[in-house]
């Protein structure tokens, strides 16, 4: 339990950070993409569902392909599948796995220093018997 608590102490940061970047991709795809794709981006809080969604990586190329299907100008398919990569990769993969990250590495905490001072209890016990022999000889 000690191990959740350092946990969410140590990720309120990150999920902070992810809130954040949701809220704001939310905000500039729903002005973006609001006529596009209203049943995604109709309103900032079907964005912010969205957005969220592609940050689990949940609809990741259907969201994309709802817009492109309402358009045929090159460019704005082109646009749009850059943006929403950007979006995947930011949220769904760098942001989402920075957040798992930070959560593991504190729940790992414990064990850690548990092997920490282990190997200081046995270093501390080599030097001890390198000075014993070095006043042997």
């Amino acid at each position: 339990m000690a191990g959740l608590g350092r946990a969410m102490k140590a990720s309120v940061f990150v999920l902070a950070a992810l809130v954040f970047l949701n809220f704001m991709l939310a905000i500039i795809t729903c002005h973006f993409y609001a006529e596009m794709a209203p049943q995604y981006f109709g309103n900032p809080l079907v964005s912010i569902y969205s957005i969220f969604q592609l940050f689990t990586l949940e609809g990741w190329n259907e969201i994309p392909a709802a817009i492109v299907s309402n358009t045929n100008s090159p460019m704005t398919i082109g646009m749009t599948r850059f943006y929403f990569a950007i979006v995947v990769i930011l949220g769904g993969i760098f942001g989402m796995s920075l957040a798992n990250a930070v959560f593991i590495d504190e729940m790992m905490m414990d064990n850690n220093k548990n092997l920490e001072d282990k190997v200081d209890a046995l270093t501390e016990e080599i030097r001890a018997l390198r000075r014993d022999i070095g006043t042997r000889s």
